[in-house]
């Protein structure tokens, strides 16, 4: 016999994440959404019954949970819920698909961006610069670009593109975490050599340098990107003419330095 456990009414915000369990009395349970549809980013994981994911739309969503067993002839229960969502949080960026094929070429002309996303949370003295980037993404890559508006770009300088695979949130950097740094001239390094998958290209410009990044999302384990949530933060170095370095964040804190605990949402949305 099946018996769900759950809770009847769940409340939270846009751009939250959400990690909740439906419980049942039965061996080898499979769960689904019968009728009805959860938020953009979340989902219910069909083996283990997580309700799991990060919200990336308001509203009230009513749906039916239903479970089965492994029999020949299964027991069946089903569940009505209702998840209520508030309007959004800040940690969250809701990234839309590319709007055209890009090539990287470190050129922003070439392709179509919109850099609305600013570099600016000083972590390490007071970084001048002024940054922004963009970020959207196709089926098989994650793209970022960068403007950086620096009066003196020197050896030293660089950006910083930090991705959580699994969004887990560790307070140290794992095997599904991924720290590239990308110079002016295109020199792209990652803090363990976990370089598959990655494309960068940089180009300086009159008033500082621009930079191009796509990776594979199969490089961090993901098949199916739409409405996957990743961690994100986003990182400017620069060296003064004297030597001195500086470094900002998009997101995050100087926890960046030793893992992605800090990072925001990057919820891939359509």
């Amino acid at each position: 016999m099946l018996a769900c456990d759950y809770l009847l009414g769940i409340s939270g915000s846009i751009k939250t994440w959400y990690f909740l369990t439906v419980k049942v009395l039965s061996n080898n349970p499979n769960w689904i959404i019968s009728v009805g549809k959860l938020p953009i980013g979340m989902r219910l994981e069909p083996l283990t019954g997580l309700l799991t994911g990060t919200a990336g739309e308001q509203g009230t969503f009513t749906f039916t949970v239903k479970v089965s067993d492994g029999k020949a002839k299964p027991d069946l229960t089903s569940q009505n819920y209702t998840l209520d969502v508030a309007p959004p949080a800040d940690d969250t960026l809701l990234v839309k698909p590319a709007a055209a094929p890009m090539t990287i070429t470190g050129d922003l002309a070439t392709n179509t961006w919109k850099l609305d996303q600013n570099v600016k949370k000083n972590i390490n003295g007071v970084n001048p610069n002024t940054v922004s980037f963009g970020v959207c993404w196709d089926k098989n890559n994650l793209y970022v670009a960068l403007k950086v508006l620096d009066t003196a770009v020197v050896t030293g300088d660089a950006v910083q593109i930090m991705i959580d695979g699994r969004h887990a949130r560790e307070a140290i950097y794992n095997s599904d975490d991924r720290v590239f740094t990308i110079t002016p001239d295109g020199q792209i390094s990652e803090q363990a050599g976990r370089k598959n998958g990655v494309h960068a290209a940089a180009r300086k410009t009159a008033d500082g340098y621009t930079v191009e990044f796509s990776l594979l999302w199969s490089s961090i384990g993901i098949n199916t990107p739409d409405k996957t949530t990743i961690g994100l933060d986003v990182s400017n170095i620069n060296v003064d003419a004297g030597g001195r370095k500086s470094q900002s964040v998009w997101f995050g804190s100087d926890a960046d330095l030793k893992g992605p605990s800090a990072f925001a949402n990057l919820l891939m949305t359509k």
